[in-house]
């Protein structure tokens, strides 16, 4: 779904998304809600700091019974604090700012479906851009 997604945005710019994944799963046993990842290419495309061109990276691992998703861009990173201010303002229930509704519909649906314990966190990457990292029970993937 998401392969079309990129499609369509790269007829719609000009074809200036590169995509590139690393996703070793079983799609058949691996169980991700639908429109999770969505989003968070999505912001990597409008929010991309007008970058010539847009890279995004998609991969996973498990680590510390959780599964997690990382979608990585070449984006400034320079708002990663701002974004998880967000996330636990909404957490907190104060509220949510213009901004950052995709993403807190992202973290909550995560939340409600698996726990607290489980969330959608921003870092910066070590280039320099951004990455959301998805963490999942890691139940919901089955790893080749």
């Amino acid at each position: 779904m998401l392969e079309n997604y990129i499609l369509l945005q790269n007829f719609l710019c000009g074809d200036r998304i590169i995509f590139d994944y690393d996703a070793k799963v079983d799609s058949d046993r691996t169980y991700i809600p639908k429109m999770l990842l969505q989003p968070l290419v999505e912001n990597c495309i409008m929010h991309n700091n007008g970058n010539d061109f847009v890279e995004i990276k998609i991969s996973c691992f498990v680590g510390e019974k959780k599964f997690c998703i990382v979608v990585e861009d070449n984006g400034s990173g320079r708002l990663v604090d701002n974004i998880n201010q967000t996330l636990r303002e909404a957490d907190d229930n104060s509220g949510l700012k213009e901004h950052g509704i995709g993403i807190c519909n992202v973290n909550q649906r995560i939340k409600m479906r698996y726990g607290e314990s489980f969330r959608l966190h921003y870092t910066r990457t070590e280039e320099g851009g951004v990455a959301a990292c998805v963490e999942l029970p890691d139940t919901v993937a089955i790893l080749l």
